[in-house]
């Protein structure tokens, strides 16, 4: 991030080591949430004319293209799509316990091309040594239809969401909330939405205005009884990223909620949230666009360093294998108000 916009067009380089934690080390065993999960968490708004306007939730992401890390902002669309303003404010955390606030291009911003997927990324610079950051790694984490089958994820299954709250903010920090909830269905058949007919996920977890583009989790506990009666042990991380919140459905029938002698003084929710499923955040990520940038900056931090790959006699190396000679040129893409509430948006 800088304090001032940064068209990623005209990306200037920086030589940077991604030191912000992984989300995923920073678990415990059970479901309690520790505090570095939502460094994750940054608030989307605008403050052109005075104060912060909170208007949703956004998290930062890690992708890799050749071995090199990318960092990203990822949201939901109707947070993003109807601000008029050229400068979107981004409000994140220091290290040295304050807020600022940074900001993007909305020209920087790109959208899934089916405008029905409700999610928005944008690449960005957010420098771990000043920020108290931590990324999600979209690749590693992510809830595939494999990891469905090896992990046996399903309906029941623990979630949470991380994302703000707009009646606190926080004054000196922000200060994201958790909810949890479990997975109501699995995204195997379209559900209706605002948007129209969409692949999502059904989550037991009331949503609320402001955890728009929240980063919702499937946390696999060590030890999980499964629907036959048998015991399974996690197989892997103990979360995993499901998907991004989209907004909860909301009825004014009181008998969707409660029972028929309830007087309801409006819309109600239901208490069933939509999460847009991980993979179309990657969709986004990989659009030509980004991955076209992604590969001129590789290729431009490795002349500028004469790095050449040695490949001839190995397989490339996995991040986690990086020599150190490579680790030292991973870079992060610089770059980086209000659609009216619908009834599955927040």
């Amino acid at each position: 991030m800088l304090d001032q916009p940064l068209d990623s067009a005209s990306y200037r380089g920086y030589d940077l080591k991604p030191r912000g934690e992984h989300v995923w080390q920073a678990w415990d065993a059970n479901l309690r949430v520790s505090e570095k999960i939502l460094s994750c968490v940054v608030f989307i708004g605008i403050d052109e004319h005075g104060p912060f306007v909170p208007l949703g939730t956004g998290f930062l992401g890690y992708v890799t293209t050749d071995g090199f890390l990318f960092q990203q902002i990822v949201t939901a669309r109707h947070v993003i799509e109807p601000i008029e303003a050229k400068r979107i404010c981004i409000r994140i955390n220091t290290r040295d316990g304050r807020v600022e606030h940074t900001y993007t291009l909305k020209s920087d911003w790109e959208f899934h091309p089916d405008e029905k997927v409700d999610i928005a990324v944008c690449p960005s610079h957010t420098p771990p040594e000043r920020y108290d950051v931590a990324h999600i790694h979209l690749e590693r984490e992510l809830v595939t239809p494999e990891l469905i089958t090896e992990e046996t994820i399903g309906v029941g299954d623990d979630i949470f969401m991380a994302g703000m709250f707009t009646r606190h903010l926080g004054e000196q920090r922000n200060r994201p909330i958790v909810r949890t909830g479990t997975i109501a269905a699995m995204a195997d058949e379209k559900v209706s939405t605002s948007r129209g007919m969409v692949d999502a996920y059904l989550v037991e977890a009331r949503s609320i205005a402001g955890l728009s583009g929240s980063p919702v989790f499937v946390h696999m506990a060590p030890l999980r009884v499964l629907p036959g009666g048998q015991v399974s042990a996690s197989k892997g991380r103990i979360h995993y990223f499901l998907g991004v919140m989209q907004g909860h459905y909301v009825t004014k029938d009181p008998t969707d909620v409660a029972s028929p002698d309830v007087e309801v003084p409006g819309d109600m929710s239901t208490g069933i949230g939509v999460v847009v499923p991980g993979e179309k955040v990657l969709e986004v990520v990989n659009l030509d666009k980004f991955k076209s940038q992604r590969e001129a900056i590789v290729a431009k931090k490795k002349a500028e360093t004469g790095f050449v790959d040695d490949s001839a006699k190995q397989e490339p190396p996995t991040m986690d294998e990086n020599p150190r000679h490579k680790e030292d040129f991973n870079s992060l893409l610089g770059a980086a108000v209000r659609k009216p509430r619908q009834d599955d948006q927040t």
